[in-house]
């Protein structure tokens, strides 16, 4: 059986890889997330490797964002003729 307290730590692991994949998949700098976003880079740091939890509202900045760039990369495969 697993604790309350390891099971928080589980689910912030998991989205802590999810949200540094997504990141690492279009391409952004860590330093320009954090930027964007308007958190400083430790911050996001930390929340990429699980050791705090992503904020909810910071979550939909990250998913917008992320959504965005993946979408355009989608488009420009598209016009450079490959497939998407």
């Amino acid at each position: 059986m697993v604790g309350p307290e390891a099971a928080a730590a589980a689910e912030r692991f998991a989205l802590a890889v999810v949200y540094r994949n997504r990141r690492a998949g279009v391409g952004l700098d860590l330093r320009r997330v954090a930027d964007v976003i308007g958190v400083n880079r430790v911050t996001l740091s930390r929340w990429e490797r699980g050791l705090d939890a992503i904020p909810v509202a910071r979550r939909k900045q990250l998913d917008r964002l992320y959504r965005e760039y993946e979408q355009a990369a989608k488009r420009f495969d598209r016009w450079n003729g490959r497939a998407a």
